[in-house]
């Protein structure tokens, strides 16, 4: 089925991430290897301020940026940006007939 040019096109991928305002880096998306020092820490302030974006990939488009107005991505804002931005993206994409959305943490067959 991926086969499919046409189908390649209209196969969407997304994920997000989270920026913080300063000099932290979000511990969940990368890992620090030290040769000098195998047991290096890096210490973190908590509740800082910190910006949550989202985007979808296909073959040949990029839908996003979308930034998160609320520090924590949850169910209700999550839903609330697939109703007010992805699908209306997607409408915008007139030569679409359908597309299929691979949402982040989603098992293949779902």
């Amino acid at each position: 089925m991926l086969e499919d040019s046409h189908m390649q096109e209209n196969l969407f991928f997304s994920d997000e991430a989270t920026f913080y305002v300063g000099e932290l880096v979000s511990k969940h998306n990368i890992r620090y290897w030290s040769e000098t020092n195998p047991h290096v820490t890096i210490e973190t302030v908590m509740n800082s301020p910190k910006l949550n974006v989202w985007c979808a990939m296909s073959k040949s488009k990029l839908l996003g940026p979308y930034f998160f107005e609320d520090d924590t991505v949850n169910g209700a804002n999550y839903l609330l940006m697939l109703e007010t931005f992805f699908i209306p993206e997607i409408r915008k994409l007139h030569k679409l007939r359908s597309a299929i959305f691979q949402q982040d943490g989603a098992p293949p067959h779902f």
